[in-house]
């Protein structure tokens, strides 16, 4: 049986599906099993995931009989999943050929951790770099650890590779006191930094495409205040778990409060948008 199941979520992905499938078929470690999960698509996807499903029996395709979401999407290709290791690859996307292989290696030398990652490197469309980030040389002292990668980790490591069960438990976790999109990744890579369950490498690379999208309209500030409460209570919550002395957990309330501010929302956000509903939506409705 394979160790390793790819997810691929996708939806109209013809623009970039090939690339991404490419990537997997290109993989050195051959034991692992490709799920393609289409969400009803309209354009070419169908075909060109099929076209690799005929040719290579570790590609599976399973259409949607309708829209699920994306969310949704997400979840059915992870419950489909019966090996021990995971990763969702988004259709646009595309991995290094060693990446498999090299993650696994982590879980080998690291057998306590739930969570390997790889560089992140982020591309426009046109192939120009957006970032670049890169696993840290980490400190020996605990809370120094936990704070470097705090601020240091990407969220696209959700899309790393995990030991599914735990992926599971973790994301039900955040889900059950965070039920949003904004930030879930942050927090379900949280419950690993907390716990020292992750390591990484710069050997293997997973690139992203930065596409152009519309700019993302913030909710009123009395729904940002409530996520940025549960955010950090969720932070707060997963810590108290775990065998912090009381002067560790002082050092680490004002990490999570860092945190929380630069993943979710900070008070100059909110105290703006605030601003904006109070003071000068009256200025600034169409008049009748």
């Amino acid at each position: 049986m394979p160790e390793v199941t790819v997810g691929i979520p996708v939806y109209n992905g013809e623009a970039y599906l090939q690339r991404c499938l490419l990537s997997v078929l290109s993989q050195t470690e051959e034991n692992f099993i490709a799920l393609i999960y289409d969400n009803a698509s309209t354009d070419g996807t169908r075909e060109i995931a099929e076209s690799f499903c005929q040719t290579d029996k570790r590609f599976i395709y399973f259409r949607q009989s309708e829209n699920r979401g994306p969310t949704n999407n997400f979840l059915d290709v992870l419950a489909a999943a019966k090996t021990e290791f995971f990763f969702w690859l988004a259709h646009d996307d595309f991995i290094s050929p060693n990446f498999i292989n090299e993650l696994l290696g982590l879980f080998h030398t690291n057998p306590q951790i739930h969570l390997a990652v790889p560089r992140i490197l982020s591309i426009h469309e046109d192939g120009r770099t957006y970032g670049d980030a890169r696993w840290p040389n980490l400190p020996n002292d605990r809370l120094d650890r936990i704070g470097l990668l705090l601020r240091e980790a990407p969220p696209s490591w959700f899309y790393a590779l995990w030991r599914k069960e735990e992926l599971q438990r973790s994301f039900d976790r955040v889900w059950s006191h965070y039920p949003y999109g904004w930030g879930s990744d942050h927090l379900t890579i949280y419950t690993q930094i907390i716990r020292g369950t992750l390591a990484g490498t710069n050997e293997a690379c997973l690139t992203q495409t930065i596409q152009h999208r519309p700019a993302r309209i913030r909710p009123p500030y009395k729904q940002m205040l409530e996520l940025r409460r549960l955010f950090r209570q969720f932070c707060l919550d997963e810590a108290s778990k775990l065998d912090f002395a009381p002067e560790e957990m002082k050092r680490l309330n004002k990490m999570i409060e860092n945190y929380t501010s630069d993943r979710c929302y900070g008070y100059r956000k909110i105290a703006r948008r605030a601003l904006r509903e109070i003071v000068l939506s009256p200025f600034t409705r169409p008049s009748s």
